[in-house]
């Protein structure tokens, strides 16, 4: 019992802290702007960030306009059609008649499900999640609610892939012969 509590606590003593920012390369596979596509609803994302960004075309408000409805649809389309993360931000900017409550009380919501999504689809990046271990994630750069928010749904996201044991998409040699292997100890 006392070599649990012990380990526990060299454990808690090593946690490190890793920056993610796009902006200055810092751990950038991690990143909302990294590419790492994945599909959702039959669509096909290139990065968090585009996903992110499009499902604003979601939150228009029931009244909008005819007008800004179509400015609108064209905004959509266009963040469909680019994977540059910081034109990505900008075009998402750009929505007319966004319910902007209802965004704001779900955007947490939404990337947390983009993220999710992009690690389950893509073995590389998972495998590099999942070797932050226990180390803190941060995304000092930022000033507003992502400064603290982006990190907490990542270390989320982390916590719940790594508690499960994953199928890959990819083929895996399996011996399914019946003779007993040493183990090595």
């Amino acid at each position: 019992v006392n070599t649990e509590i012990e380990t526990k606590q060299e454990v808690k003593s090593e946690v490190s802290n890793i920056n993610i920012y796009a902006g200055t390369g810092e751990n950038v596979q991690l990143s909302n702007f990294a590419i790492r596509p994945f599909t959702m609803g039959g669509d096909t994302f290139q990065s968090v960030e585009q996903y992110f960004q499009y499902q604003k075309w979601n939150y228009l408000k029931d009244n909008i306009s005819e007008e800004d409805f179509k400015y609108s649809q064209k905004i959509a389309d266009d963040i469909m059609n680019t994977s540059n993360g910081a034109k990505l931000k900008s075009l998402g900017r750009m929505f007319k008649g966004l319910n902007s409550k209802e965004w704001d009380k779900n955007a947490s919501k939404e990337m947390k499900i983009a993220l999710k999504a992009s690690f389950e689809q893509n073995d590389k990046a998972r495998e590099i999640l999942l070797s932050t271990g226990n180390s803190e994630l941060t995304h000092t750069q930022d000033s507003g609610k992502w400064k603290t928010e982006f990190p907490k749904l990542l270390m989320e996201v982390r916590e719940e892939l790594g508690g499960q044991n994953f199928i890959s998409n990819k083929p895996v040699d399996i011996d399914l012969s019946l003779s007993p292997k040493p183990i090595e100890i």
